[in-house]
């Protein structure tokens, strides 16, 4: 199995074969592609990136013996996170203040 990142940004030639007729297109690029999940899968036809014969596929689209699918994956989006400054003194004094409170039901 490759590592699902390494496989952002490629485009996936697949064809179907005698076995996959009638398959719908979502289940049968999450079984070809084990790094697919279904969702992935029908997400990625929902975008117009699985096509065949240059016509985009429907999710729901039933396979036949001998259709050259083409998946096109998109490339990872950077995302912008940043450190956030948390000073730890302030949580370690309320969470022994939070310890010393007494609950329902306690005998202190």
């Amino acid at each position: 199995m490759r590592n699902p990142e390494m496989l952002l940004g490629e485009t996936l030639h697949i064809v179907a074969g005698p076995e996959d007729e009638g398959m719908r297109l979502d289940k049968f690029l999450s079984v070809r592609v084990e790094e697919l999940t279904r969702s992935a899968a029908e997400r990625l036809a929902e975008q117009g990136q699985v096509s065949s014969g240059g016509k985009t596929l429907d999710k729901k689209y039933r396979l036949r013996a001998g259709d050259a699918i083409e998946v096109i994956l998109p490339e990872p989006v950077g995302l912008d996170i940043l450190p956030e400054a948390i000073p730890l003194e302030r949580w370690s004094t309320r969470c022994w203040r939070t310890a010393a409170i007494p609950f329902r039901g306690s005998t202190a």
